[in-house]
């Protein structure tokens, strides 16, 4: 059996690992810019040393057999090991190889909240590079099922699959936002604001056209509706140029409020508004030092 495994080259686990997440080999075969024939070969390979099959085919893709899933456990073993012995022996001098990890959120939370502290913080790891992705929020779970990303940093809970983690990162508050000169007052009814229009998130998906929530207490149904976007950045420059309202993440217009762009409309029948950011991981693939890491980085600048 030693011999079995030692004559198992790393490159195959790893390629059985990405075929087993994406459940295509045609999809496997995209992203490593190769053919389907040659991962097909490649697990061929991998069954005979081994001695069972590992895939049987269905509908739905290629899916792991009993001996497969078996498998599947002691590979990720294996790969696991392997990276954390090449960033070891990389702070010795070996030439080490980029992991790249995919992070995937809605476009204002990378913009503004992702981006520049993933960057700062993957500084400080320089064996890890990240992947920058901007998805609607009901996108998140079907490219994760297809293995488009990593790391994901979401407003609520997900029903992720068991390979991921989640840790909550603290709340984020939602404000109404004008123009800085709007005639509406900073402090106002629901009446007065609700005079005004919104400008409304939508969003293209596989089903077509679909309305977002911006999380405003008063539905849709009865506010003025002004223009639509598919992102939160798209909203402010539209507010500061009409008389529109909108409402909006506070991290997102902070910089807009402090310097005059926009005012914030205070009004006590809405309240105060806030939601849970996660942030979430597949703890097969991500490193615990880089998921508590961002954790604690994200936290600690909401």
């Amino acid at each position: 059996m030693s011999d079995v495994i030692s004559s198992i080259k790393l490159r195959d686990l790893e390629i059985f690992l990405e075929v087993s997440r994406a459940k295509s080999i045609r999809e496997v075969a995209r992203r490593m810019q190769t053919t389907p024939g040659q991962i097909s070969k490649t697990i061929q390979h991998l069954e005979t040393k081994v001695g069972t099959k590992i895939y049987k085919r269905s509908v739905s893709g290629v899916l792991l057999t009993a001996q497969g899933a078996e498998i599947l456990e002691i590979a990720n073993t294996i790969v696991r090991s392997s990276e954390s012995l090449r960033a070891m022996l990389g702070d010795h001098g070996t030439t080490k190889v980029k992991k790249t990890l995919a992070l995937a959120s809605t476009s204002f939370l990378n913009t503004h909240v992702t981006t520049p502290i993933a960057s700062e913080f993957g500084g400080h790891h320089p064996y890890y590079s990240f992947r920058f992705l901007d998805l609607a929020p009901d996108q998140l779970v079907p490219v994760a099922l297809r293995g488009g990303f990593e790391i994901a940093v979401h407003f609520g809970s997900i029903s992720w699959p068991t390979t991921w983690v989640t840790n909550k990162l603290g709340k984020s508050k939602w404000v109404l936002v004008a123009r800085f000169d709007h005639p509406i007052a900073t402090r106002s009814t629901l009446r007065q604001i609700l005079e005004h229009p919104f400008v409304s998130p939508v969003y293209w998906t596989q089903e077509g056209l679909t309305r977002g929530n911006d999380q405003f207490p008063v539905a849709v149904a009865k506010r003025k509706l002004g223009y639509e976007t598919a992102t939160a950045d798209a909203a402010v420059p539209i507010v500061m140029k009409t008389n529109q309202l909108s409402f909006l993440p506070e991290v997102l217009v902070r910089s807009f409020v402090a310097n005059k762009s926009l005012k914030i409309i205070n009004c006590r029948e809405v309240g105060v508004v806030e939601r849970e950011l996660y942030l979430s991981a597949r703890s097969d693939i991500v490193p615990d030092k880089i998921f508590n890491g961002l954790s604690e980085s994200i936290g600690r600048n909401l």
